[in-house]
């Protein structure tokens, strides 16, 4: 079982990826020798099938034996890695030279083991930890790239977010939109009702501006009271119109707050990239 840090212990599922079948048992044997509960083991032969059920079923972790014949034999890391970037993973190998271990780890593995010095409790033990090492790095991704009060995007993902739209407009030729929504008066709120007014406010608000959105929209608290917003491959500027006035008619909505409700109003710009070649300014 593995803590979530909620006092919730949740089911593991390890993914085995092992070409050799009674390789393949003894390592589940292994793992089943000292994780008793809670774990489900699944096998993939080839990396084919190991994409299908991390594609249909996910992983807690993924045990990678590493071929023995490849010439470049952290391949089949690579590309677990780029598809499942979450998902730990720890490779197993019978390469003893220092180096390839180094890259295995440089390459996203949480942990290097070797096949002859596989035994019950170190396998299990590398899964646990891998499992809560990479728990500990998606947890600090998070909280690098989005604000603390609002859980939206910050400024950075933001801004990476742009030049990713930036790069793809220059292959297709599709539109990119930005929109910057500034609260009017917003310190008023602080000053009258309270700081934490002010943060509920926002929260409130932000969760609206989500909820109006695309999937594939980005709305980001860029700072204090202001907020951005990417659109890309929009009809016309006339759409880009009618969603800025969609988004302040949502921002003017009452919000309820404790004890009554709050009612702000907000300016839009409006900036159609029609130079994708212009890139953003931090």
């Amino acid at each position: 079982m593995v803590d979530d840090h909620s006092g919730v212990t949740t089911a593991a599922r390890v993914l085995l990826i092992e070409d050799d079948p009674r390789a393949a048992m003894m390592i589940g044997e292994m793992l089943r020798a000292t994780w008793t509960e809670g774990l489900v083991l699944a096998h993939a032969e080839r990396l084919t099938d190991a994409m299908e059920e991390l594609r249909h079923h996910g992983a807690t972790c993924v045990v990678l034996d590493l071929p023995r014949t490849e010439s470049d034999q952290l391949e089949p890391l690579h590309y677990v890695r780029a598809a499942a970037q979450d998902v730990p993973i720890v490779v197993l190998s019978d390469r003893t030279d220092e180096g390839t271990g180094l890259r295995a780890i440089k390459g996203g593995a949480q942990d290097y083991l070797l096949r002859s010095e596989l035994q019950p409790a170190r396998l299990s033990r590398a899964v646990r930890y891998a499992i809560e090492r990479k728990r500990s790095e998606v947890q600090l991704a998070h909280q690098a790239l989005h604000d603390p009060l609002t859980e939206l995007p910050n400024r950075a993902l933001f801004l990476d977010r742009l030049r990713v739209a930036l790069d793809r407009s220059r292959r297709t030729s599709a539109s990119v939109a930005v929109l910057f929504l500034d609260l009017d008066n917003f310190k008023q709120i602080n000053d009258t009702l309270g700081h934490a007014a002010g943060d509920r406010l926002l929260i409130g608000l932000s969760h609206r501006l989500q909820e109006m959105l695309r999937p594939m929209d980005t709305v980001a608290r860029f700072g204090g009271d202001e907020f951005t917003f990417l659109f890309e491959d929009l009809a016309s500027e006339r759409e880009v119109v009618l969603i800025a006035e969609r988004i302040n008619h949502t921002a003017g909505l009452p919000i309820k707050l404790d004890g009554g409700e709050a009612s702000i109003t907000a300016s839009i710009g409006i900036a159609m990239v029609t130079d994708p070649t212009i890139a953003p300014e931090n």
